[in-house]
């Protein structure tokens, strides 16, 4: 295993699930740690976990729907540090239904929660992270909805595909500028987190009405919503999860999978595609594999 102490690490949705488990294991190596998440109160029980345990940590709320948030989160970070080893862009949202009958407001809290909280950090994290001129790596949180669709799953797969252009993009933009900055996607299946209830950090400017009451869900959105809860208590425990961060990255990974036998049918969805098909088309997805 490579050597992180002293490692400087900030994570972006660090207050549950996959980010507080790479908080937890990175505070173990002996990293400093930068923290943010829209959820203060569980942020703050996180920090007061890491700082019993003697770890170095800072932790603030910020949104990474706002880019101003995102830029003064880097800030605090490298006037904390000095500068940025890994970067975790691991906050996500979640909005399902049909794009003919789903909210826009979740389209618009989904995309800049997966989509353009990359940029945002991309443009606040990265020309810094370049100024180091030392090996510093930027790992965004994809999903494999990134690589198949679902019908009734629309808006977030939708931002997936999209933090999965703008990920292998920017990689390349390292490569051909000689950069020391590497990127990676990590890419999991289901880990049993508490995300299916990712809707209690909703930004208060995407709330679907004026008094942030969410309308009645349509049938398809209650469908998704059902089977994201289901399937996600299923899932892996997030320790899995973080070994497989922790060996992809020392293994040079460009896209992290938590469930590679699943692989195969996203293989397949490319190939329909590049076949003129649809990429569903004779490819039926055995969900247990996206479990366990």
């Amino acid at each position: 295993m490579h050597d992180y102490a002293g490692k400087v690490v900030a994570i972006t949705g660090a207050a549950s699930g996959i980010g507080r488990g790479l908080a937890m294991r990175f505070g173990e190596y002996g990293c400093k740690l930068s923290l943010a998440d829209i959820n203060e109160a569980g942020l703050k029980q996180v920090e007061a976990e890491l700082k019993a345990k003697g770890v170095t940590v800072i932790a603030n709320r910020f949104d990474v729907s706002s880019f101003e948030d995102v830029q003064n989160f880097a800030d605090i970070t490298f006037a904390t540090y000095g500068g940025v080893d890994y970067l975790f862009n691991n906050a996500g949202a979640s909005a399902g239904g049909y794009v003919t009958e789903a909210y826009f407001k979740d389209f618009e809290w989904v995309f800049a929660v997966n989509t353009m909280a990359h940029v945002y950090a991309a443009r606040a994290f990265v020309p810094r992270m370049i100024a180091q001129d030392r090996e510093c790596h930027v790992i965004n949180t994809l999903s494999v909805s990134a690589f198949f669709s679902f019908s009734i799953n629309q808006p977030y797969a939708a931002s997936k595909f999209a933090a999965l252009s703008i990920l292998e993009s920017l990689e390349l933009q390292m490569r051909e500028q000689g950069t020391k900055v590497r990127f990676h996607g990590l890419c999991p299946g289901f880990v049993a987190t508490n995300f299916g209830d990712i809707e209690q950090n909703r930004s208060p400017r995407y709330a679907l009405d004026e008094e942030g009451i969410a309308f009645k869900q349509t049938p398809a959105q209650q469908k998704a919503n059902y089977i994201s809860k289901k399937f996600v208590t299923s899932g892996i425990p997030v320790e899995q999860c973080v070994d497989a961060v922790i060996k992809g990255l020392e293994e040079g990974q460009f896209l992290i999978f938590t469930h590679p036998r699943a692989n195969s049918y996203m293989k397949k969805w490319r190939e329909n595609l590049l076949d003129g098909k649809m990429g569903t088309d004779e490819n039926q997805l055995e969900m247990s594999h996206f479990i366990k």
